[in-house]
């Protein structure tokens, strides 16, 4: 029978790379890896290593299984000390939500651009925030950085590609007005303020990278709002989109 895996390591290719994937390569962590350079799986994993100041152990297969037992390492073990005390929800636990924001995410591969993101989202009391599971920067050191620690104080999500989420929304949470910010679409106005009250009904915002959101999921959304903008720039650093659009939204929320 396979022995525990200690609570401070990962092992195999598929569960460091899913863990890297998600968190990014923290400054502490110990990559003990067993494989040749030409290895494709390892070179993957090495890249993330690439710009950190973690630490990679070159060592042997025995060596590996002297350090964890009989299971089965594949030649790569991540040893990790510190954690990011996240947190997550579900999609099914805003079956019953009926005011609030949340925002999701279209391909923000940028850390620093996500952790902007989620500091603004912080300061204006954003609900959550849903990540596809691909093509989305790691909540990891370098976001944790950018946000002055607010990865810490909003919760995510992760889901599969942002159209087929909005396509779950439109069947499972039919009472979520989903918004989607293109700069091709009808600049925000003031008789949105009846529309986007998200303290009277609930709001999903989606926003994507500075390559736009997909084509399909612009389709699912119900509305599509542009921020102003002139013909000096083609287009605003995705964070800044983020925290013009969050501003607006609360401005329509307010009362009065």
């Amino acid at each position: 029978m396979p022995s525990e895996t200690p609570p401070n390591l990962t092992i195999g290719f598929h569960a460091v790379d899913s863990l890297l994937a998600q968190t990014g390569v923290l400054d502490t962590d110990v990559l003990y890896i067993a494989r040749r350079e030409n290895d494709g799986r390892a070179l993957k994993i090495l890249r993330r290593f690439e710009r950190s100041a973690a630490k990679i152990e070159n060592t042997s297969f025995g060596a590996l299984t002297s350090m964890i037992g009989d299971r089965n390492h594949q030649g790569v073990v991540l040893k990790r000390s510190a954690t990011l005390e996240l947190s997550f929800f579900e999609l099914d636990d805003l079956k019953e939500n009926q005011s609030g924001i949340w925002i999701i995410l279209d391909s923000i591969q940028d850390p620093q651009n996500l952790g902007a993101i989620v500091r603004t989202a912080a300061g204006m009391n954003v609900n959550g925030i849903i990540l596809p599971k691909k093509a989305s920067a790691p909540l990891g050191q370098t976001a944790m950085k950018t946000s002055a620690g607010a990865l810490l104080k909003v919760p995510f999500c992760y889901s599969s590609q942002v159209a087929a989420t909005l396509h779950w929304f439109q069947k499972e949470c039919p009472q979520f007005l989903i918004l989607a910010i293109s700069q091709h679409a009808e600049p925000f106005s003031a008789d949105d303020k009846s529309v986007f009250n998200f303290t009277e009904k609930p709001l999903l915002v989606v926003v994507g990278s500075e390559q736009g959101i997909s084509p399909l999921a612009l389709e699912r959304a119900h509305y599509t709002r542009a921020l102003p903008m002139s013909n000096k720039v083609e287009s605003y650093n995705v964070s800044v989109a983020a925290a013009m659009t969050l501003y607006a939204l609360t401005l329509f929320s307010h009362k009065g």
